[in-house]
């Protein structure tokens, strides 16, 4: 899987981050470059890019280095460390969660962790082969001897039901 993406889609995702940001939208964006609302929709869209000689005043605008609008996207970013470790690439399901999980104060970090391992540890169980509780069982048998006999617990829960529906002696 290619996480790759192209120069106008990494613009547009980094145009959309550093608007969210600076907490400025379209229109106002537009507004203070002087441009068509429309022209920042397009970009924002992804239908096209902005010309080269606007790129200046949108950084000074949104208060980013031209070098933040054209740099490689966090997911790319990730997915590039993770390629060099030759470790398949992050969904984008991924990345989002170790977005939020960064945004995290400590508290909730090691709550997030907490979670984590009891999930971890409760999957490793599932998916491990369970062996069967065993109960030995001593019974008297008919010559009143002893005898023992190790018994899982659907044999023991079996013996139960055949015990309770014998019939009780009459005349005693």
């Amino acid at each position: 899987m290619n996480m790759s993406i192209s120069l106008r889609e990494r613009i547009r995702i980094n145009l959309i981050s550093a608007m969210s940001a600076a907490n400025i939208n379209q229109v106002q964006l537009a507004e203070r470059l002087g441009i068509k609302k429309g022209t920042v929709n397009n970009w924002v869209r992804g239908n096209n890019s902005p010309d080269v000689d606007m790129v200046p005043a949108i950084c000074a605008v949104l208060g980013i280095s031209i070098e933040t609008l054209y740099a490689p996207t966090e997911s790319e970013q990730i997915n590039s460390q993770i390629k060099h470790k030759k470790s398949s690439p992050l969904t984008d399901q991924e990345v989002k969660v170790m977005k939020k999980y960064r945004a995290l104060d400590p508290y909730g970090k090691d709550t997030v962790d907490a979670v984590l391992e009891n999930e971890l540890k409760r999957c490793q169980e599932q998916a491990r082969p369970q062996k069967p509780k065993m109960h030995l069982m001593r019974m008297v048998a008919s010559d009143g001897t002893y005898k023992e006999r190790w018994m899982t617990d659907e044999e023991v829960q079996a013996l139960k039901e055949q015990i309770n529906t014998l019939e009780e002696p009459t005349g005693i």
